[in-house]
């Protein structure tokens, strides 16, 4: 009843407000909490509670439910690809939504453990920077293949902080010029496999299959959900814009392609994408994305030859896993917490 009463007023971004309803609604919640968990400790034993985000508005009072029956509760932060044009208005975000009332918190990156700390969210004695275990996969499996292209969609999140008043870009615009672009070349080219991949279905992605639907062509394949590792490990091209999964990419050794098309202000925007220097390829129209495809798929482009040491360095900035290791620093965490 909470979390449905006050849906339109509280969100991830917005959770800190002083409402005298919604604080004594948020009472009663935590109360609940508190009943339920203290059931389930009476029959079943009990270490921690264990989540993924510790700005999730539906969780927040289980911090401190957990809290006030001293019942360990653990964020392993998935979330964590901040964007330095984002940096200061994260700060200000987190900060404007009170700490974090759980106990422990692991991250990916030094990078993201000094905002949540800078942004005196949690204390660093309870920050555990530990890299993305999802990247260990690439480490363990490293037969990879050069199937397909893959076109991670959503292209661009909305970032922390973009004015839409700079108008750098717009979302569903590019993703779908992207998607038809790539239709374009599906047609010409039958024996190219492309895989269009979804991550949680929403309106523009819906759009997108929709538009792959009425092409009706058998090498467009269109995907709601579901791992991306397999996909990014066996594709000879991938494209996207801000998501790990093109980190993901260069631990394999992929060509990427970021589509840049029709952006005016290269600098403004780059402040909200990640920075991959030059170790990706930047298509600036629908026809040097063309160019790009033909030549890879042609094989008359080979992968940029790049100083490993700057690729890694890149890695441990925004997933901090260079070595494979991220489960096991995981587990290694936990059993000192749980100990």
């Amino acid at each position: 009843k909470f979390v449905l009463k006050f849906s339109d007023k509280i969100s991830d971004n917005h959770y800190h407000i002083e409402d005298v309803n919604i604080e004594k609604a948020r009472e009663r919640y935590r109360n609940f909490i508190k009943k339920i968990l203290q059931k389930i400790l009476n029959t079943t034993p009990l270490s921690a509670v264990i989540s993924f985000n510790f700005r999730y508005h539906s969780e927040r009072e289980v911090h401190k439910a957990c809290k006030e029956i001293n019942l360990k509760f653990i964020v392993c932060q998935k979330e964590s690809l901040i964007i330095e044009g984002e940096k200061e208005f994260y700060k200000k975000l987190n900060s404007s939504n009170g700490k974090f009332q759980g106990h422990f918190m692991t991250v990916y990156t030094d990078y993201f453990k000094k905002l949540i700390v800078d942004s005196e969210i949690c204390e660093e004695k309870n920050v555990f920077v530990i890299g993305m275990p999802r990247a260990d996969f690439y480490f363990k499996n490293k037969e990879k293949k050069n199937n397909h292209i893959l076109f991670l969609i959503p292209t661009v999140r909305q970032p922390y902080g973009y004015n839409k008043s700079e108008d750098l870009f717009n979302v569903d615009t590019l993703t779908t010029e992207v998607t038809k672009t790539l239709i374009d070349f599906a047609k010409l080219n039958s024996e190219q496999e492309i895989i269009f991949k979804s991550k949680i279905y929403l309106k523009n992605e819906r759009k997108q299959e929709d538009i792959i639907s009425k092409a009706n062509l058998k090498n467009c394949i269109f995907l709601k959900g579901g791992d991306s590792r397999n996909l990014i490990k066996d594709a000879k091209i991938v494209i996207g814009f801000n998501s790990t999964g093109l980190i993901e990419s260069l631990l394999v050794n992929k060509h990427v392609i970021l589509p840049y098309f029709d952006i005016k202000d290269h600098e403004s925007y780059k402040k909200y994408t990640l920075n991959l220097k030059n170790f990706v390829h930047y298509a600036y129209s629908k026809n040097e994305m063309i160019e790009y495809l033909n030549k890879i798929c042609s094989n008359q482009l080979t992968s940029k030859s790049i100083n490993n040491k700057e690729i890694n360095e890149a890695i441990k900035f925004y997933i901090g896993n260079v070595d494979g290791e991220s489960s096991l620093r995981l587990k290694n965490v936990l059993n000192d917490i749980l100990k």
